[in-house]
């Protein structure tokens, strides 16, 4: 039954003209995804309206290759501009932009170009593998591990994004206290809005990425540099057989990556932007030269791209098994489904197994081809990082502006994204992490959701939070973090201490 329903989708996808609906949406997907700001979301939203007159089958294939082709198109404005395409592609900014600086734009997409397929390859493997006994999978985790899970990442992050965990840890608090401004989601209450309406809804998150990371990033370079290269460009076809190479040899990364992607992105309501942070602290924490991390090592490149892939086809495991969306792109696609008269749920892989793998299909078939779409014209892509600051800088700005104010037409997000540009500027210029400052502000919904919910289903007994195994086995993660780094810092300097001693009495 499901190899019969698996050949059926291939054949479906590979007539005509259901190819040429997989061709156009991945490269609408990928076009939306190198905007800053816009990501899957929007452009699954941008599609549906299209699909309305179309049978299910390319409506389907439309979109979900629009889904698959963000994520790659998102990850090539942060490697060459350091301007993220979504909150899913902030990890690759770290050591993507850098190595763009050092002028290896090339080798940092080609690296990402063959992580994206690498990625999406394995998390569709997996979800075609576990369709079975994915319901069991996904309610695994409740409230309490939702929760910690939050915490852990968060942690995880502060720790690995700057120099110190001090710092982390205090940009981080303060990212969330920026997202208690705003409706309270569970008692109704507004905080921190001081009577302002515009605030009701909290400070958008869109503005604030780009203001953080994109605005800030070029006035830096404006300041600084005449160009986002420092050095001599890598000519653009040696370059990305170098990337494709070094992602073939860290295949072993990869794969630990996208078991990340894949196990995260199947928890509904987390979502994409833990997974890969995990992904990054996991590859820094096992290189060989993680003091390299930051500066252009492409390790930091592979690892959430893989990761990010993946994590679409863990989305899927939710979906699919119990109708709830794993991500804020599958919640678009949710609606698209239902719009066509499908009802996504427990019987949903009954009712509709060809629809099923029709998705998975779609979307590692689109991330192939956008990943072709990027490596051909990647030599012109390069070249744009050695265009005068002074007359791209405008152009750039004004299109994360246009990013900002397209979601809500508003211009208070125009006003709060210049704002936190400047914050984002000084902050460079401190060697502040602006990562966990961005993280906080998504976590801390989800964090402070799951309390609550927690705490309603104990009856206000706190030990639900920790006598659970899953929820347990956060806890330690997350103790040791906190904890070993700094204990073991310490006992090398007394060790080290103790060495001068007997030397000097020597």
């Amino acid at each position: 039954m499901m190899f019969e329903s698996l050949l059926s989708a291939l054949l479906v996808v590979f007539s005509w003209p259901n190819l040429s609906f997989l061709l156009a949406g991945a490269a609408f997907g990928f076009f939306v995804g190198v905007i800053p700001g816009l990501g899957g979301a929007v452009a699954l939203a941008l599609l549906i309206p299209l699909s309305f007159n179309l049978d299910v089958y390319p409506a389907v294939i439309l979109l979900i290759a629009a889904m698959g082709g963000v994520e790659f198109g998102g990850a090539i404005s942060a490697i060459l501009f350091n301007a993220p395409g979504g909150p899913t592609n902030l990890a690759t900014a770290l050591d993507g932009y850098p190595a763009t600086k050092a002028g290896r734009a090339g080798e940092a997409i080609g690296a990402a170009a063959m992580a994206c397929v690498f990625g999406a390859l394995f998390g569709v493997g997996v979800v075609i593998a576990i369709m079975p006994v994915m319901r069991a999978t996904v309610l695994a985790f409740g409230p309490p591990e939702l929760f910690w899970l939050a915490i852990f990442g968060l942690t995880l992050l502060a720790a690995v994004a700057g120099r110190s965990l001090l710092l982390g840890l205090l940009v981080a608090s303060f990212g969330f206290l920026l997202s208690f401004i705003g409706l309270n989601p569970v008692t109704g209450g507004y905080r921190f809005t001081f009577g302002n309406t515009i605030l009701w809804d909290g400070l958008p998150l869109v503005a604030m990425v780009l203001g953080i990371f994109a605005v800030a990033e070029l006035m830096h370079v404006a300041v600084h540099r005449a160009t986002i290269a420092e050095q001599d460009v890598t000519s653009g076809t040696r370059g990305v057989g170098r990337g494709i190479v070094f992602c073939l040899r860290r295949w072993a990364l990869c794969v630990r990556s996208s078991i990340i992607g894949v196990l995260i992105g199947a928890i509904p309501g987390i979502g994409g932007s833990v997974s890969v942070f995990v992904a990054y602290a996991h590859a820094k924490k096992t290189s060989k030269s993680p003091e390299t991390f930051g500066t252009g090592n492409l390790e930091g490149v592979v690892a959430p791209e893989s990761n990010n892939d993946a994590k679409d086809g863990g989305s899927l495991i939710p979906l699919f098994g119990l109708g709830i969306p794993g991500s804020v792109s599958t919640a678009v696609l949710l609606g698209g489904l239902t719009i066509h008269g499908l009802n996504v749920g427990p019987r949903f892989l009954s009712d509709h197994l060809d629809i099923a793998y029709l998705i998975v299909i779609g979307l590692a078939l689109s991330n192939i081809i956008v990943a072709g779409l990027g490596l051909s014209i990647v030599g012109l892509l390069t070249r744009l990082t050695k265009v005068p600051i002074g007359g791209l800088a405008p152009v750039l700005i004004t299109l994360c502006l246009f990013g900002a104010y397209s979601l809500r037409f508003e211009i208070y997000d125009l006003m709060l994204t210049a704002v936190f540009g400047l914050i984002g500027y000084l902050m460079i210029n401190a060697d502040l992490p602006r990562v966990p400052l961005i993280l906080a502000l998504i976590l801390a919904p989800i964090a402070e959701k799951n309390l609550h919910i927690s705490m309603q289903i104990s009856q206000w007994d706190p030990s639900i939070l920790i006598m659970r195994p899953i929820s347990a086995l956060l806890v330690i993660f997350i103790a040791w973090i906190l904890l070993v780094p700094p204990v073991w810092k310490y006992v090398r300097k007394r060790r080290a201490a103790a060495r001068r001693q007997i030397v000097d009495g020597a």
